[in-house]
């Protein structure tokens, strides 16, 4: 009798393959539901850090202003207007504003009697701030230069432009209808460069990745189209973060309307704006 209940005792130990598989089947689904969720978190968590980066940028362009009363230039060169090619000066603003994101020491080191170029090896990446976490190609943040698309000169209608001084009482239109930064897509320039490595402009529709062959999928500054420069984009969804020039972080989406997008670049054109 004892016996008989052993015997039926194994045979009921374990798992049938059966019960195997609806076990595999059912953590199948729980990890199916949960990884959306799982991707969701880690994305806001980026978009967040994002949102930090421009605020971060913001401020220290703000504290450049304090000190020196104008903004910095988005691009220092003799000469005009930037093509899209290493071939110049092309300090940009993100170099300008080293001192003031706590980068004394790199500011320091770089030899500003030659072109960045021959310092960009040296520096390019070493700035945490300056990368966006959700773009896996490098893409980082482009000052706004314009409110068309037109080459980087002195006579662009943004807050960062070739030789700019724009002083705060300048942007007559408001400092929170104003883009300061944006979102923008990798350049092999790099942050060091004032070309569209760091500049970009609100005549290109957010996200619109129809440019000249070879600009934003080439990581050979060779075949990049020296005449174009772009609009900003972003790896966070229909639309793009930019920070306005009162240090305000906004989401805009690219269901924008363009004539409105198109203002939000421009620092005094005496057009009322609205919601946007």
């Amino acid at each position: 009798m004892i016996e008989r209940y052993k015997s039926r005792c194994r045979s009921r130990c374990g798992f049938t393959l059966v019960e195997l598989m609806a076990v595999i089947s059912i953590i199948v689904t729980l990890v199916a539901l949960l990884l959306p969720a799982i991707q969701n978190a880690r994305e806001a968590a980026r978009r967040t850090q994002c949102s930090n980066n421009l605020r971060q940028m913001a401020l220290a362009i703000h504290n450049y202003a304090h000190a020196h009363q104008v903004l910095p230039p988005g691009c220092v060169n003799n000469t005009g207007p930037i093509l899209t090619k290493q071939d110049g000066y092309h300090v940009s603003w993100c170099v300008q504003i080293l001192p003031f994101l706590e980068e004394r020491t790199m500011y320091a080191a770089m030899d500003f009697s030659v072109s960045v170029y021959a310092e960009q090896k040296a520096y390019l990446g070493n700035v945490d701030v300056f990368g966006c976490p959700s773009s896996a190609a490098g893409g980082g943040y482009a000052g706004c230069h314009h409110d068309v698309e037109a080459l980087i000169d002195v006579d662009n209608n943004g807050v960062l432009y070739l030789n700019s001084s724009v002083a705060l009482s300048d942007i007559t239109d408001g400092l929170g209808q104003t883009i300061l930064i944006g979102e923008s897509t990798p350049s092999p320039f790099g942050w060091v460069s004032g070309t569209a490595g760091t500049l970009r402009n609100t005549g290109t529709a957010i996200n619109d990745m129809v440019a000249p062959v070879g600009y934003i999928i080439s990581p050979d500054p060779e075949t990049i189209d020296v005449d174009y420069v772009g609009g900003f984009s972003s790896s966070h969804g229909p639309g793009a973060q930019f920070v306005m020039c009162n240090g305000t972080v906004r989401y805009i989406s690219d269901s924008i309307d363009h004539a409105v997008f198109k203002r939000l670049g421009h620092r005094a054109d005496g057009m009322l704006l609205g919601e946007f």
